[in-house]
């Protein structure tokens, strides 16, 4: 501030100067529109949400009737006369009101294309006109639309995260050889007393009201179930354990039709799941040299798993330190569709925890707060992650699309054609494209970085 001015000056002249912007602004616009064929303005309807309100001139949509009429005249035929030689007026009578739906399909799509590829901002999403009408020779309507956020990327070099420690315990390998093991168990004969999980053959005999009587003899019975054949029998778990082989269980069943009775059963057998002995000789069947050699094979794949996982908190440690010093509005419709995602995602890991009905519905709404923080963290994380890529001019060529499709043909045991054919058929090359991308900007941004190995701090 000048010594002469007073502070009522200064904010005099401030004012003068915004108004002074906002009518250049509106200049700019009015001469935009008077070389353009429609009009348009823009408003703000929300947190990075804008409404477009627009008038197709009068000259373009008689371009627009014009070409239809003459493209129709081509094409159909009218009693009386030749083909192409059909009056406008005579088209205007038989087709008219359906030339206007089409037009007022088809034009208000045209021209938001056309003011997407001209505006300084970026919507997001397909764009859906509204309010459609005709009035005084022009056509009107509007869209609400997001747009992406605007802001500036903050300082990215020398970000400092710790990448945690890989460490795999002989215990670890252990039980990944047991769970192998385990899936290759077999049925053998035992001789001790019924276990869970046991599988029994059985003579049974049932006795019921009046004349009710069934019998059957080696019957493939398991030992932690409820049923014999199409008997209810409650309880036969707890009354079969610890039996052993001729023993006699009684106990009280209920036949089809709902008859009371008394099930008698002979236990002849117990077979038991028994896994096979974890040695050399098991390993050479899983095509290794030796149990060594099984063990390091599982032990290198445990420390790539954990290398891996590692990356990606790395990862996501690194785009959480850029995104605290970020401070920008989300678009609503993102958030939206975000937290769905992540309310998704928690629902199916609440379900494999064993959680269902209201129990399940109580945890989620329990989690909503953390559902919605992760979501918008995503968000925030793709468009950071697309600043970077549009900052560092990062694209994605044909040649690394097609090393992608070849990547995941040899993952998936399929020819190279088939894959490209199926994410081309489904439109999927689009979003591949864009994921390549933006793991390349993961990986700038990884670059600017410091990171510190967790035993080396």
């Amino acid at each position: 501030m000048a010594d002469s001015e007073t502070p009522e000056e200064v904010a005099s002249d401030a004012v003068a100067t915004e108004e002074a912007q906002v009518e250049e602004t509106s200049e700019t616009a009015e001469s935009a529109n008077e070389d353009r064929d429609y009009v348009v303005t823009f408003e703000d309807v929300g947190p990075c949400r804008k409404q477009a309100n627009i008038t197709v001139k009068k000259e373009r949509l008689d371009q627009e009737l014009s070409k239809t009429y003459r493209e129709l005249a081509r094409t159909v035929s009218v009693r009386g006369f030749r083909p192409g030689r059909v009056p406008r007026r005579v088209l205007e009578r038989k087709f008219g009101k359906h030339v206007m739906e089409d037009i007022q399909e088809s034009l208000p799509h045209e021209v938001l294309e056309e003011i997407s590829g001209e505006a300084d901002f970026e919507p997001i999403g397909h764009l859906h006109p509204d309010n459609i009408e005709f009035a005084e020779g022009a056509l009107s309507f509007s869209c609400a639309f997001d747009i992406k956020p605007q802001f500036e990327l903050p300082e990215l070099e020398g970000l400092r995260v710790v990448k945690g420690s890989v460490e795999v315990k002989d215990t670890v390998v252990d039980e990944e050889l047991q769970g192998l093991a385990a899936s290759q168990a077999r049925y053998e004969k035992v001789e001790d007393g019924v276990k869970d999980g046991d599988l029994l053959v059985c003579d049974a005999e049932f006795a019921g009201e009046g004349d009710k009587r069934w019998d059957d003899e080696d019957l493939w019975v398991d030992a932690d179930t409820d049923n014999i054949e199409t008997f209810e029998v409650p309880g036969w778990k707890e009354a079969a354990a610890g039996k052993a082989i001729d023993d006699v269980v009684e106990i009280e069943a209920t036949d089809p039709d709902g008859a009371q009775g008394t099930m008698k059963v002979t236990i002849r057998e117990i077979k038991r799941k028994v896994p096979p002995e974890i040695n050399d000789e098991w390993a050479k069947e899983q095509d290794f040299d030796d149990l060594k050699a099984m063990k390091e094979h599982y032990r290198s794949q445990e420390i790539k798993r954990l290398e891996e996982a590692a990356e990606e908190e790395v990862d996501k440690d690194l785009l959480k330190a850029v995104c605290e010093n970020l401070d920008f509005e989300l678009p609503e419709s993102l958030i939206e569709r975000a937290g769905e995602r992540a309310r998704l995602e928690k629902r199916y890991k609440l379900l494999g925890e064993g959680k269902s009905g209201e129990e399940l519905d109580v945890a989620l709404e329990e989690f909503a707060e953390e559902i919605k923080a992760d979501a918008e963290f995503q968000i925030r994380s793709q468009l950071l992650l697309d600043k970077i890529a549009s900052e560092q001019k990062i694209f994605v060529t044909e040649d690394e699309i097609e090393v992608k499709f070849q990547e995941v043909a040899m993952q998936t045991g399929r020819e190279v054609e088939a894959i490209r054919e199926y994410y081309e058929g489904r439109g999927l090359t689009a979003q591949l494209r864009d994921e390549i991308r933006l793991n390349r900007a993961k990986a700038y941004l990884k670059e600017k970085a410091e990171i510190v190995d967790a035993d080396n701090q």
